[in-house]
């Protein structure tokens, strides 16, 4: 009946393409799911074509073994986009490819700061929940090969890239920084010599204006080149905030990248760029979601200055996910810049390749933590200030008749890093004790008082002069400088045993120093913290893998490593007795997965199965300070745990007008082994943030999926064509927080994006109509609980927006 409905001539490549699914080679486990999938994009494309020259599934030429190579000959589970592909989602930054890319979170709003640039970003479980400065990435965003350590300003713009690699699982044995849950690499396209260039201009809802251009140009003929990119967004907020009639959620950002490219002679290539990005935006908001009115210090700042201004907690709820009570003003101001040389020698037998490379970080925010008027968090700007230096060497050859292909590798990293904070939480508490009278009071009878006299029947608070009220109060000045080095001797070789059969062995040492100082400073001048604290952690991860490839279009591998993330310190102590380390963490990685051509390239099917032993997992908590009764924020190692699950891509070409693919991610937590947090829950009773067996892990979905069709009308004649693009894309339950409130989480959510372009005959132009988030799906990004003021929030996404995308190309 279907076929009815089509052109002859589209019948026969359909039929054609379904006959040689089910003849070829493929396992019979396998044939019902392409075949599946491929008919089902086919049908959900229903739109007439025209005949047109026969296509072949592009080759994806990629880096992620440190030499170039096809995506289908790399035996690592990763997804690959081009600048093309990255262009026809519509995608604007790094964190857009989750939408495509199984088993992949990338959370641009971090919730320490209140910035919406941030990168928190977790590959099969894997990652980091907090942006401190003191907390360091468990997946690795590298721009050129330069690794970037902080999260902020770390959701790169996405211009003039040639690609973008997602390798899951640990990486080190090829990669200048050890990374424990997997890597992004973004490649900016090099100068090419040619004079030529684009530009874009989009407009659309919510009054936006996105500008880019790139242009590329010769300086002196076949030796040295350069080039110089420029993007702007510009756009509204989205969220309402009444009490201060504005909106949140808005974003202004511009970036400027260039490059020069020197070819001296033919053994030397030399590629020297730079990068800096401004953002002057107000930051994501956060909405209250829920309160629990008899938390500890909720319950003391509203019985000694809340009660007396009128104002209660809970009725600061937000009403929708439209609105936040933020009284605060919202400030993001973030200047990143860096640059690096990287030289490519080629030295007869050998490839000596050296990347340099700073990189400079200052950023300014302030966010309004207790998202109402209430004066539960009332803290100025924030001044955060990080440079960091790298320089990689690799030596990389071949031996034995070509085959074995090795390299060997030296890595240096430091950085220095300052946190300048005003903290006020609970601000008027302490004012309100000074004035009291001293009183003794039931221990457990007046919130956190109770932990300022453990085993004492009574308290004695109150009063002017009372040390209590210094220890308790929440409202001082905070002065963190931070050092940190990181020294690493790698290598890496593959031998093929066969023309078949080839094995590769890797190993890894690694070895991290950090210092901190923290400098804390009470609002009456009292010093109540001035000490300082270093560690250093060191490890061997090692990498073992086997590959095996059937025919040229079909390979299967398994292979094994060891990841390590290093340990750290708590950075947002109240007393002496919190600056302690936590342990670093380790993963045992276990994966087998295939990648396979079908059908003369026009069917791709990739897979893994994979299988983590993960330790010492890192996790934070909100708590009590065993000294003061004051509030904490703490890292510590919570237990052990295994992750399991799976990925399979698919990419298909059922006709030359039709382009199909899409992704299914997979991923099972389980703890294995609890620790006990918060140092002595004993000392801390019942207040202590403690994770349960039960618990998912955050920013883990169990399933995520995403499909995508793109199908070309040529228009007769003209040469011009319209292209229809339709992507969907499926994330089930997060949980934002290690405690797993049911507040602060988002359930399954499905969203779709649309896009019709017309391209013009040359090529040269194009112009396209696009609704992203079509159902108009209001999802929370993140979320966060603080036990001791008992309040939960979430930061909403963008709701549905539409626009106008014209490209011109010179």
């Amino acid at each position: 009946m279907f076929a009815k409905r089509m052109p002859t001539g589209e019948t026969r490549h359909f039929d054609e393409f379904r006959n040689r699914l089910m003849e070829s080679g493929a396992r019979s486990f396998w044939r019902p799911v392409m075949a599946t999938a491929a008919m089902a994009g086919f049908m959900a494309t229903a739109v007439p074509a025209l005949s047109q020259e026969d296509n072949r599934i592009e080759e994806v030429v990629v880096t992620a073994e440190r030499r170039e190579g096809s995506l289908q000959e790399t035996a690592i589970s990763m997804s690959a986009f081009t600048e093309e592909a990255l262009a026809q989602r519509g995608f604007l930054d790094l964190s857009d490819i989750a939408e495509a890319t199984p088993n992949l979170m990338f959370t641009a709003y971090g919730t320490s700061m209140g910035r919406s640039s941030e990168a928190l970003v977790f590959i099969r479980g894997i990652g980091q929940t907090d942006a401190y400065m003191t907390a360091d990435p468990g997946v690795g965003i590298y721009l050129d090969g330069v690794y970037l350590a902080r999260a902020a300003g770390a959701t790169l713009d996405l211009i003039d890239l040639e690609r973008v690699e997602v390798l899951r699982g640990p990486q080190g044995t090829l990669f200048g920084r050890n990374t424990i849950g997997g890597a992004i690499n973004a490649i900016t396209a090099k100068p090419d010599g040619e004079f030529g260039g684009k530009m874009s201009l989009t407009l659309g809802d919510f009054d936006r204006t996105d500008v880019d251009a790139v242009v590329h140009f010769p300086i002196v003929e076949d030796k040295l080149f350069a080039k110089v990119a420029f993007a702007s967004r510009d756009r509204d907020g989205h969220l309402d905030e009444p009490v201060k009639g504005t909106k949140a959620g808005d974003i202004n950002r511009q970036v400027v990248r260039g490059a020069l490219r020197w070819l001296p002679n033919d053994d030397i290539e030399v590629n020297l760029s730079a990068d800096y990005a401004r953002i002057r935006q107000s930051g994501g908001g956060w909405s209250i979601v829920g309160v629990n009115p008899d938390a500890p210090l909720l319950e003391f700042w509203t019985r000694l200055v809340g009660v007396h201004e009128g104002l209660y907690f809970p009725d600061f709820l937000a009403t929708d996910k439209h609105t936040s009570f933020n009284e605060r003003p919202s400030i993001e101001e973030s200047d990143v810049w860096g640059v690096s040389l990287t030289v490519d020698w080629d030295i007869g037998d050998y490839m000596l390749k050296s990347i340099t490379a700073y990189r400079d970080l200052e950023s300014i925010t302030q966010n309004d933590g207790d998202s109402s008027p209430l004066r539960l968090d009332h803290s100025p700007p924030h001044t955060e200030i990080q440079d960091q230096f790298s320089q990689e060497f690799t030596l990389s050859g071949t031996g034995f008749d070509e085959r074995l292909n090795w390299l060997a590798g030296v890595y240096y990293f430091e950085e220095s890093a300052l946190i300048d904070i005003s903290v006020n939480i609970g601000d008027g508490v302490f004012d309100a004790l000074e004035a009291l009278p001293f009183m003794s009071v039931a221990a457990p009878g007046l919130g956190g008082l109770q932990f300022m006299c453990p085993g004492a029947p009574f308290c004695v608070f109150g009063g002017a002069g009372n040390p209590i009220n210094i220890a308790i109060d929440l409202v001082f000045d905070l002065y963190q400088p931070i050092e940190n080095e990181s020294y690493a001797v790698f290598t890496e070789g593959t031998f093929d045993i066969t023309d078949q059969l080839s094995v590769t062995a890797g190993v890894r040492y690694t070895r991290d120093e950090k210092d901190l100082f923290i400098n804390q400073v009470h609002q009456t001048g009292f010093t109540m913290l001035d000490k300082g604290a270093n560690d250093s952690w060191t490890s061997v991860t090692p990498k073992f893998a086997l590959e095996y490839r059937i025919t040229p279009e079909h390979m299967i591998y398994f292979s094994t490593s060891r990841g390590f993330k290093s340990g750290g310190f708590n950075g947002r102590p109240t007393a002496t007795s919190e600056i302690e380390t936590y342990d670093e963490e380790w993963v045992t990685s276990y994966e087998v997965g295939f990648k396979t051509d079908w059908l003369d390239n026009r069917l791709r099917l990739n897979g893994a199965l994979f299988y983590n032993d993960y330790t010492d997992i890192q996790l934070v908590s909100s708590t009590f300070s065993q000294e003061t009764g004051g509030m904490i924020i703490v890292t510590e190692n919570a237990g052990d745990g295994e992750i399991k699950g799976m990925e399979l891509e698919l990419v298909a070409m059922p006709l030359p007008e039709l382009f199909i693919s899409a992704g299914i991610g997979y991923t099972d937590f389980s703890f294995t082994d609890i620790y006990p947090l918060c140092g002595t829950p004993e000392a801390v009773g019942t207040t202590c943030s403690e994770v349960e067996k039960s618990d998912a892990l955050q920013h883990t979905p169990e399933w995520t999926l995403n499909a995508s069709a793109q199908y070309t009308v040529n228009l007769q004649g003209s040469g011009a064509s319209i292209v229809f693009q339709g992507d969907v894309y499926y994330r089930s339950k997060v949980y934002f927080t290690a405690s797993n409130p049911e507040a602060v989480s988002e359930g399954n959510f499905t969203k779709a994006n649309a896009r019709i372009s017309y391209v013009a005959p040359d090529d040269t132009w194009d112009v396209a109509l696009f609704v992203h988030n079509l159902t108009d799906k209001i999802t929370a990004d993140n979320g966060f609980e603080v036990q001791a003021f008992g309040d939960q929030a979430v930061m909403y996404g963008r709701p549905r927006e539409w626009g106008v995308s014209m490209r011109y190309r010179f």
